[in-house]
């Protein structure tokens, strides 16, 4: 068993434990566990999972094109708006090429560049820890988006929407939630309803 297994195997116990001592949780909680459980979910521990050696690639680190390309437009909304400081906010960073490859097409444009400010929030340590590396102007992270104050810019993301711990519902006779249970496997039960 390698050490990526033994870690899903330890996070799979720890799920299980939670159900098993607490009862069925929500198909949101049992996301987020999964997700960004602290050192033993997917985007929490330090494995590669975007790129050459990652599971998954990105239009962002396919080809610096994709950020020159958001780039032209953020200046154009730069314009629009008067010309004046101006804050981009990326939900979910991933390995920081898009904001790289953002700030590297910006930073030809001298008044704009000079009052840029670019947020990243980002809720895996490890994706954090690996954009610091290399991003070191302009940028700044963030838990929310509440702590970043007013916002003259835009707020963008990429591939973000399926890294976002989600309620899962159906419509039976009446609208049910998505529950997880553990016996000898995981089975999702409806056993809320709103």
């Amino acid at each position: 068993m390698n050490l990526t297994q033994n870690k899903e195997s330890v996070l799979s116990n720890i799920i299980i434990q939670n159900i098993q001592q607490q009862g069925p949780i929500s198909f949101r909680n049992f996301m987020e566990m999964s997700l960004y459980y602290p050192d033993l979910g997917y985007y929490t521990t330090v494995q590669d999972k975007i790129g050459t050696k990652g599971d998954f690639y990105t239009s962002s680190t396919v080809s610096p094109a994709f950020g020159a390309m958001i780039a032209r437009q953020l200046e154009e909304m730069w314009h629009l708006l008067g010309e004046h400081f101006f804050t981009i906010v990326e939900y979910g960073g991933g390995t920081g090429a898009l904001c790289y490859d953002i700030l590297e097409y910006l930073s030809r444009n001298e008044k704009l560049y000079a009052g840029i400010r670019y947020c990243i929030i980002e809720k895996s340590p490890s994706m954090r820890a690996r954009q610091k590396l290399y991003l070191l102007d302009k940028v700044y992270w963030y838990d929310s988006i509440k702590e970043i104050g007013d916002i003259q810019g835009c707020v963008l993301s990429n591939e973000v929407i399926d890294n976002l711990s989600v309620h899962q519902v159906v419509m039976e006779d009446e609208l049910m939630e998505v529950w997880v249970d553990y016996d000898t496997d995981y089975k999702e039960n409806l056993l809320h309803q709103y």
